[in-house]
């Protein structure tokens, strides 16, 4: 595809960019306009290694638990009206939503221990926290206990 093909891609997949206009600003401007009640941090322009450590969280500071639980109900299509429990499970709070529907944790200091006691409940579906994990090895590791306890488990991270 050449170049007048890749505008005009750009062009119906952005309706909001105009011929003639720097495409990089004008995208910028369009994703900068995210609602300040967004869920997720927006990406900034110009990250230094100074900087790098604030933006390894994507989900905001002042998000709760709940906050982070219905955006996932509503990215799902999942009926809010479903019931909601609370449990603890090895120190850490897990939303279980219509029974075992939907099971999700949005704690940091997850370890493998705690995601095999969360894979023996089965749920049909799971959510983490990205950066909740303890280390790149657990995080590596839940798709494997997950699939050896609860195979039909669907497994996301915010």
């Amino acid at each position: 595809m050449g170049t007048s093909g890749t505008l005009l891609s750009l062009f119906t997949a952005f309706p909001f960019l105009r011929a003639g206009e720097t495409h990089h600003h004008a995208l910028h401007e369009h994703f900068a306009k995210t609602p300040e009640s967004a869920k997720t941090r927006r990406w900034r322009y110009g990250v230094t290694q100074e900087t790098l450590p604030g933006l390894v969280d994507n989900i905001r500071a002042d998000r709760s638990a709940e906050d982070l639980l219905f955006q996932v109900l509503l990215d799902w299509g999942v009926d809010l009206a479903l019931p909601i429990s609370q449990q603890t499970i090895a120190g850490k709070t897990v939303f279980f939503v219509d029974g075992n529907a939907l099971a999700a944790c949005f704690e940091t200091g997850i370890a493998e221990d705690f995601v095999k006691q969360l894979a023996a409940h089965k749920p049909l579906r799971v959510v983490f926290r990205d950066s909740g994990f303890v280390s790149d090895s657990v995080k590596i590791n839940v798709e494997q206990v997950f699939k050896l306890l609860s195979p039909d488990t669907e497994i996301k991270t915010l």
